[in-house]
């Protein structure tokens, strides 16, 4: 993800996202966000419903795997696990890269490399 959204990510929700700078060795969001400018609205929904329900709740990591959104958390709720599925499920029909719809992908046409005949 760019600066510019991982700090706007980092802003909004401070709590969630503390350690998305820290210790690469205590934190794996030390490594930041490993997943790309695409699904920024996914993370940012999900992230207002978490906090807004549990504002102790904490991100461990966020990264694409598998061609699918990974959004660990500590501290939530049922309500929390059921907005992770649901962003998770998302993510599978959205481009990563910029957010297109994209069916069993998580790159849209445009973003997906031309098959080999």
């Amino acid at each position: 993800m760019n600066e510019d959204l991982d700090d706007l990510l980092g802003q909004r929700y401070p709590k969630l996202f503390k350690n998305r700078h820290g210790d690469k060795m205590s934190s794996f969001m030390g490594w930041g966000f490993g997943c790309g400018d695409g699904w920024f609205a996914i993370l940012d929904t999900a992230a207002a419903l978490i906090t807004a329900d549990s504002p102790e709740a904490y991100a461990l990591q966020v990264k694409e795997k598998f061609g699918g959104l990974r959004f660990y958390l500590s501290g939530h709720s049922e309500f929390g696990a059921g907005v992770v599925e649901m962003a998770e499920a998302l993510s599978y029909l959205m481009c990563e890269t910029c957010g297109r719809p994209a069916i069993c992908s998580n790159k849209c046409t445009g973003h997906t490399a031309s098959p080999r005949l």
